[in-house]
């Protein structure tokens, strides 16, 4: 049963996401983790950074994590990828279906441009809801100073930040 749960959650998070994976997380978090309660907050950041750092997009990820954990392995992992992707999958081959009719429609074209700030403030949600954890640190708090510092100003490659607090958070935490 928690299976057919999980597809359904999954293909109705996948079908109500506009702006990509860090947008859908305001959504994930009122599901798995306040509604449902399957995982808590600490290990829903846990597997959002995880996300983060793997290859990929970061709501694959972090929908295969997920399933894995809710639905007792890989599964469970499988049900929730194939139903995080479906709705996007069949909405983008239906817009290139119909791409070329209705490109320059000033309704279509209004439309993306009305959502975009519901984008913005999904995105922006996410982020409040990982800050308001009980998660940080002050180690965490430099650390994210530092680190927005060095990448935003000084063209720090992602990758580098992220293999580098790794190791630091080893050697401190």
């Amino acid at each position: 049963m928690i299976l057919i749960s999980l597809f359904l959650l999954f293909l109705f998070i996948g079908a109500y996401n506009f702006g990509g994976g860090y947008a859908m997380i305001p959504l994930i978090i009122s599901m798995v983790v306040d509604k449902y309660a399957w995982i808590g907050m600490n290990d829903f950041i846990n597997f959002v950074t995880i996300s983060q750092i793997t290859p990929g997009p970061i709501a694959i990820n972090l929908a295969t994590f997920v399933g894995y954990t809710v639905g007792n392995g890989v599964l469970g992992s499988i049900i929730t990828t194939i139903a995080v992707v479906l709705p996007s999958f069949i909405l983008i081959t239906l817009i290139v279906f119909f791409m070329q009719k209705f490109k320059d429609n000033i309704h279509i074209k209004n439309f993306f441009t009305g959502i975009r700030p519901i984008v913005l403030g999904l995105i922006a949600s996410s982020c409040v809801a990982v800050i308001d954890s009980d998660f940080y640190t002050f180690y965490s708090i430099v650390t994210f100073g530092i680190i927005f510092y060095l990448t935003t100003y000084k063209n720090l490659h992602p990758i580098i930040a992220i293999f580098l607090t790794g190791l630091i958070g080893m050697w401190l935490v």
